[in-house]
């Protein structure tokens, strides 16, 4: 499966009701936002998939999505009370006529955009909400399978129980984007990493692990942020191996510097390079 899941933040408060509004920014893009005064109804925020840049400074903040394909949208937000907070869709024609809208509860939805639609909306609006805990809104293809919203998302269509092989990835933060990636030949397993999530890591990793009886392994990090992560991990009555990007790097280049992974200003997987290395690592073309 190839596919590409796009990342929305709260990033702006522009679009954000502030009267009487707390709102806590954190750095890994999580937000908090609290108002026991606002009145049912009202729209808390709204991100748009077409802005008048010279008006608002600000680009898109939602994906272009194709006329007639269906998509799927999960939105990640903790709120209080429970089941108080409608999400919006808004669809728009090219004289910006609203055309079309859905209104649901649920955090995960399938939605097909009109044949005639321009740019659409998303809004959060009160439903008796006091406050939110947010993390991101994405939108993919309908076809992608629920789990690849996962903070670890394990991609594979068979697992090795003699030795398997996981190589971790760290999504990018404007997008998780799915590969189908060739490694030698072998059975390989992919884990996509939330980039918000590195903490949970280990601890999902061994779940895995125990799900699926796996007991031996190599696992590959291709991140200096996911190499930490794992630092500490052990799996009970296991025979684990674990190559870091640091280890497969020097193994090309010994400058430091030049080893980026990922993008640092967009966090982007180097796709190219991941899988060179670890397919030399797994032929046997590095040495240790």
């Amino acid at each position: 499966m190839q596919a590409a899941i796009s990342h929305i933040y709260w990033h702006s408060l522009k679009n954000t009701y502030m009267y009487g509004s707390k709102v806590k920014k954190y750095t890994n893009n999580y937000l908090d936002f609290e108002n026991n005064l606002m009145s049912s109804g009202q729209i808390i925020v709204s991100w748009k998939s077409s802005q008048n840049y010279q008006l608002t400074k600000e680009v898109p903040s939602l994906p272009i999505l194709l006329n007639g394909h269906d998509y799927k949208i999960a939105v990640k937000a903790d709120v209080v009370p429970k089941d108080s907070l409608i999400y919006e869709l808004s669809f728009f024609d090219q004289q910006d006529n609203q055309i079309k809208h859905i209104a649901f509860q649920s955090s995960l939805k399938t939605f097909t955009y009109p044949a005639n639609a321009r740019s659409y909306q998303l809004s959060l609006i009160n439903g008796g909400c006091e406050k939110i805990f947010f993390k991101k809104i994405e939108i993919t293809s309908a076809n992608v399978p629920d789990q690849a919203f996962d903070d670890v998302y394990f991609d594979y269509s068979t697992l090795n129980l003699d030795r398997q092989n996981l190589i971790l990835i760290q999504d990018g933060k404007r997008s998780r984007e799915v590969k189908n990636i060739n490694f030698k030949g072998q059975t390989a397993a992919i884990a996509y990493v939330d980039w918000q999530a590195t903490e949970k890591l280990s601890r999902i990793i061994k779940t895995w692990f125990s799900q699926n009886k796996i007991k031996n392994a190599i696992i590959f990090s291709t991140n200096l942020k996911i190499d930490k992560a794992i630092t500490d991990l052990d799996i009970k009555n296991s025979d684990l191996k674990i190559i870091t990007s640091t280890d497969l790097y020097l193994n090309i280049d010994s400058t430091p510097k030049k080893h980026q992974w990922l993008k640092r200003e967009v966090y982007d997987p180097d796709w190219l390079m991941i899988a060179s290395q670890i397919n030399k690592y797994l032929a046997g073309n590095l040495i240790e």
